[in-house]
């Protein structure tokens, strides 16, 4: 669990708060607003211009309210929402970040056309952004809000603050640990009570609480940051840099920067943003085997044709026993070794051929019913094939671009409905969608990124003799060892590695041990109609290996 930054889903904390406004104080300052975007309803993205390089502000108010600089890409809408627009139109230069008074508030202060404004975050209860004009008056709100007066024309009342600073320098804390640590939490800001313990225990071995106070202002606000991820009380705790009486067998990780640090908590708190495409996935998987459990029991019903079919040629081969008005027959069955007696129901009403034709008219109906049973079958367990291989897609897909293509193809096979746009618009382009990486012996291995990257490289990239791989019986990445005009053996310790990675990029990836299917491309076909990432393969032997995935830095996304 998290505690400084993400704790049960809560916003960010003032600390953490006021250490990233600092962050954002000291780079931004001057970088001209190339652009603002507007991925979601909550989302704000600022790209912004420092002179040497593209700065990416990323602005969230809920689920968890949070701000960082990012290097991920997001899909946008095709048209501007109401507060993007405004932006836009409103924005030209930063020129400066500045908190506001102890509280989680930060005024963004911005050149534009029509002269200065203000965007003002406001990360309490009620996370909002809210550009002002320069005498505070509310231009718009990304959140409307009429029952705290939150509304286009209406004047900003600012918050008085609730805390003491705690660079202030009148400071009195008051004496033992316990009381400290109250005073802490209840009057100083910003502060935090995972930092409030830590300070306390500081003060009961002796440490004077006015020193305490005043390291950890140096910290927080002159120093240069160092954002670490530590242990406190059992809990995983993100802090801006490490503080006094912390041991370092605390820490757990260190970051370069602390907008590092909140990406990846933020990426790991909501699985890649593609919580909506999970939930559709997952609810299609489950209609589809509800489905093929339905079609398996329509099968088992049409099991006893054979049974009839037998009946039937029975009763025409012994036909001189029977008469009209029987409700059963007894007959010899020779298709046992040595013949046994049958019996065999009939109806009393019906003549002797009628009952035959009616066992044959139930085999023939039998018959149409298992061919029709065996296709949606086979037609349904391939797309739970499909949609297994998308459920893991959307799971590691990290980036809004390659997330809006999935939606894309969940849409085209009618899972999702996807809002029609002007054709005039173009989309931002996704990226190849495969990995890229080499093996010990220098081999280029490449892999699909989601079913359609998989067909990319199966049917595609992949020339026959070219080593191919795949976990067995679950669903993963299409992955192929290019030869590149080497005719020799591949190595053991090359085929070993493809293995692992593909076993790493599979849904077996947290196993400890995953069978891998091996062959050649050229044994790899797809069938007509398939969908995307489904293929036939003719032969194979399956090796067992550790599953290893690439770190974020090595891998070539």
């Amino acid at each position: 669990m998290l505690c400084a930054c993400y704790q049960r889903g809560e916003n960010m904390d003032a600390v953490i708060f006021a250490a990233m406004v600092r962050e954002l104080a000291e780079k931004l300052p001057g970088a001209r607003v190339n652009k603002v975007q507007q991925p979601s309803a909550s989302e704000l993205l600022l790209r912004l211009w420092d002179g040497r390089s593209e700065q990416l502000l990323y602005l969230r108010t809920a689920p968890c309210a949070t701000l960082y600089l990012t290097d991920r890409r997001f899909a946008n809408p095709f048209t501007p929402p109401r507060f993007c627009q405004l932006l836009r139109a409103r924005l030209s230069r930063l020129l400066s970040v500045e908190p506001w008074a102890g509280e989680r508030l930060a005024i963004l202060r911005f050149d534009g056309r029509q002269g200065e404004c203000l965007l003002l975050l406001d990360f309490r209860q009620r996370p909002n952004l809210m550009l002002l004009d320069h005498q505070g008056k509310i231009i718009d709100v990304l959140h409307r809000d009429p029952d705290h007066k939150l509304l286009p024309g209406v004047d900003f009342v600012w918050p008085a603050s609730r805390f003491k600073l705690i660079i202030e320098d009148n400071l009195e804390p008051p004496v033992g640990p316990e009381s400290f640590k109250r005073w802490l939490t209840a009057e100083v800001a910003p502060m935090t009570s995972p930092l409030a313990c830590l300070l306390a225990r500081q003060a009961d071995y002796g440490s004077s609480p006015r020193e305490l106070l005043a390291q950890f202002a140096r910290h927080l606000y002159e120093v240069p940051l160092a954002p670490v991820l530590a242990e406190l009380d059992g809990d995983k705790c993100l802090l801006p840099f490490v503080p006094a009486g912390l041991e370092l067998s605390q820490v757990v990780k260190r970051y370069a920067t602390l907008s590092e640090s909140l990406q990846e908590i933020d990426l790991g708190l909501d699985g890649t943003k593609g919580g909506d495409l999970q939930l559709v996935v997952r609810k299609a998987l489950e209609r589809l085997r509800r489905r093929e459990k339905k079609i398996a029991l329509d099968a088992r019903k049409l099991a006893d044709v054979d049974q009839l079919r037998r009946q039937a040629e029975l009763l025409q081969a012994q036909r001189h026993i029977l008469r009209k008005g029987l409700e059963s027959v007894e007959v010899e069955d020779y298709y046992h070794t040595p013949p046994i007696k049958v019996s065999i129901p009939l109806e009393p009403k019906l003549s002797l051929q009628e009952n035959i034709d009616r066992l044959y008219k139930q085999v023939r109906k039998r018959q149409r019913g298992a061919e029709h049973v065996d296709r949606r079958l086979q037609e349904t367990r391939e797309e739970l094939a499909w949609l297994d291989e998308m459920r893991m897609a959307v799971e590691e897909c990290q980036d809004g671009v390659d997330r809006d293509a999935l939606a894309r193809d969940l849409a085209d096979a009618g899972y999702l409905k996807l809002r029609v746009e002007p054709a005039s618009r173009t989309r931002a382009k996704a990226e190849e969608p495969v990995r890229r990486t080499t093996s010990p012996s220098g081999f280029e291995l490449v892999w699909g990124k989601n079913p359609r990257g998989n067909d990319l490289v199966s049917c595609n990239i992949a020339h026959a003799d070219d080593p191919w791989f795949h976990v067995y019986n679950q669903p993963g990445c299409h992955l192929v060892l290019r030869r590149a005009g080497h005719s020799g053996e591949i190595p053991d310790e090359d085929i070993l590695y493809a293995a692992q990675l593909t076993a790493g990029y599979s849904s077996a990836r947290d196993d400890t041990s995953v069978e891998v299917m091996q062959t050649t491309a050229g044994v790899v076909s797809k069938p007509k109609g398939a969908r995307p990432g489904l293929v036939r393969v003719d032969s194979f032997e399956t090796i067992r290996v550790a599953p290893h995935r690439l770190d974020q830095v090595s891998q070539n996304d």
